[in-house]
């Protein structure tokens, strides 16, 4: 659309001075106040040159998306099913529960252990392929953001959401294998006693410790992924 605005010379939202770079608002999504949109530039377009913004809207983009869409559409809809179910790394209606060894690898797992899995695996992914390219603000870029319209309670908004997911992410990868090691060993050292000396007093210290850390390390994982699901709706890119 840019190039053919160029072709038949109608000003950008540059030349008009409604942005600094080739990019507007949406009347859609919302716009601040004073805030142009591409309506608005096409809207001024067609009152300013009507004909060349009739044949670029009208008749340039009408054949191209009823036309040249209706022949594209099955071509690329083809190719977007093969690679979504034959490309292992395009599969994104496949969630893998898989977690690093030793942990879960494959066969039956209950309900209660997928929803957990399924939650983490998706937070992992975001971090390592999403987050990278989203914007995360700093505190001098918050302190540096104007405070009309909200702007700068927007950053911190931001800004605190992707501390959340970093330290929910820190959560399930450092904090929480290191609960299921010291779990494992206290599991470990309770099943020596045990098989040693019965049901002796250190068993049975052993065994409250066990029980007294699987029920933190549970409370604790609840509250991640509580925290989780709180902040899903800012992890998108």
């Amino acid at each position: 659309m840019r190039s053919l605005r160029s072709l038949f010379k109608l000003t950008g939202p540059v030349e008009l001075g409604w942005s600094d770079s080739n990019a507007l608002g949406s009347r859609m999504f919302g716009l601040a106040p004073g805030q142009k949109s591409w309506d608005d530039l096409q809207e001024y377009h067609r009152k300013m040159f009507p004909i060349r913004a009739f044949i670029v809207y009208t008749l340039i983009d009408g054949f191209y998306f009823n036309v040249c869409g209706r022949i594209k559409r099955p071509l690329v809809d083809a190719h977007y099913w093969f690679v979504s179910h034959f490309v292992p790394s395009r599969r994104y209606h496949m969630l893998d529960l898989r977690q690093p060894k030793p942990g879960y690898r494959h066969g039956w797992i209950d309900s209660d252990g997928q929803m957990e899995y399924a939650l983490f695996n998706i937070l992992n992914n975001y971090v390592e392929y999403e987050m990278p390219h989203k914007y995360f603000p700093t505190e001098e870029d918050v302190a540096n953001e104007p405070e009309e319209y909200g702007a700068r309670e927007v950053l911190q908004h931001q800004r605190n959401n992707c501390l959340e997911v970093q330290t929910i992410h820190h959560y399930w990868n450092i904090e929480r294998p290191a609960e299921e090691k010291q779990k494992n060993e206290l599991l470990d050292k309770w099943i020596e006693v045990r098989h040693a000396n019965g049901e002796c007093e250190e068993a049975g210290v052993l065994r409250t410790k066990m029980n007294a850390l699987d029920e933190t390390s549970e409370a604790k994982l609840e509250e991640m992924m509580i925290r989780l699901i709180k902040v899903r709706r800012s992890m998108w890119t």
